[in-house]
């Protein structure tokens, strides 16, 4: 019994700058271990498959794809497991690119929530490569597969599904 707690990690795993291939596999590493610590929530850094600091490579199709790639591949891999994982990934949608947290639980992607708020002062930049969340919900085609987009988006637990989380 949880007595009405859940277990959180805010997981800052070594990131590999531009290598989604490795940071995915540490990323599933990281649910591995917190799982094994019974975590029900885990929050990665933001646009953590590709590192923060990735810059002007986020209009390189080539990372974009591999992005979108290793999220199905991340989904997939949490199937057998009952954790709310938030994955950092920057998203293409209708012509613009946006900071995105990814909801993933179960097996599935369960929505995208792009940034709103993109900080565009000393060392900050991001205005120059994203675009701010849009106003209003919609669905993003990934490889495909339509999901949930927009900062008005609520997410759960399967195991706990009284217990909600937003991202802002």
């Amino acid at each position: 019994e949880n007595y009405g707690f859940i277990k959180v990690a805010a997981v800052t795993p070594e990131l590999h700058l531009g290598n989604v291939e490795k940071n995915a596999r540490k990323i599933k590493d990281c649910i591995l271990e917190l799982s094994a610590k019974r975590v029900s929530l885990a929050v990665f850094p933001e646009l953590s498959l590709c590192g923060y600091t990735v810059g002007d490579l986020t209009s390189f199709d080539l990372l974009l794809n591999k992005c979108e790639k290793s999220l199905l591949e991340i989904a997939d891999f949490t199937r057998n497991y009952d954790m709310l994982i938030f994955v950092g990934c920057p998203i293409r949608h209708d012509g613009r690119l946006y900071n995105c947290a990814v909801a993933i639980c179960g097996g599935e992607i369960l929505g995208i929530v792009p940034k709103t708020r993109i900080p565009s002062y000393d060392e900050f930049s991001e205005k120059r490569f994203f675009a701010p969340s849009p106003d209003d919900n919609t669905t993003v085609n990934i490889l495909g597969n339509e999901y949930p987009f927009g900062n008005k988006l609520l997410f759960e637990n399967s195991i706990l599904p009284d217990f909600k989380v937003g991202v802002d």
